[in-house]
């Protein structure tokens, strides 16, 4: 069995520099200022996305909803 050269080691990736890394970040500082800021309205991020879609649409129906918030329709209903 013949032995695989030994190869130099690419230099690392630097955490702070991956993009799934920053959205990641970017995702957790999103939630906490949300947090903060709508705690006395007692709603979750995604009830708030639906009522800005219908504050912009006047009224929609569940599946236009759906599609404005990139959600599938059923979880929709869920929100409620």
């Amino acid at each position: 069995m013949a032995r695989k050269r030994l190869q130099k080691a690419e230099p690392l990736w630097p955490l702070v520099q991956r993009p799934g890394f920053l959205i990641r970040r970017l995702h957790q500082i999103h939630v906490a200022l949300f947090q903060t800021r709508c705690a006395a309205f007692e709603i979750t991020p995604l009830q708030y996305s639906l009522l800005s879609a219908l504050a912009t649409r006047g009224t929609a129906d569940q599946t236009t909803l759906a599609a404005d918030v990139a959600l599938d329709r059923t979880t929709t209903t869920r929100c409620a």
